[in-house]
């Protein structure tokens, strides 16, 4: 399978991971934050964390494509290039609205 059109070009809302993925108050994201900050990722640095996902996407295949009345959502699982110099493997979800070409982050979790 391919990777993820357009990675290089992904959009990813500074919010998705300073008051999400990395945020240990949030609901959901608290034990995304716990997984990701024992690689080395940091709301500090959230912009290296922003990079590692469009890299992880440039670098792995989409491993399955949704269709919705929105757009398209793609996933894409490999290993996502950490700070600590480890890769653990994730799920990183993006979607492209209808009428885009860009994809923009959904989520990621460990896979």
């Amino acid at each position: 399978m391919a990777v993820l059109k357009n990675a290089d070009r992904a959009h990813i809302d500074p919010a998705k991971i300073v008051d999400y993925l990395l945020c240990h108050g949030h609901p959901r994201g608290g034990p995304k934050a716990a997984f990701f900050e024992q690689f080395g990722f940091s709301v500090a640095d959230w912009e290296l964390f922003g990079r590692a996902l469009r890299s992880h996407a440039a670098m792995n295949p989409v491993d399955r494509t949704v269709s919705t009345e929105f757009g398209e959502i793609f996933e894409v699982i490999g290993p996502l290039p950490a700070p600590d110099g480890r890769s653990p493997r994730v799920l990183v979800v993006w979607a492209i609205r209808n009428g885009e070409d860009v994809p923009r982050l959904v989520t990621a979790v460990p896979a």
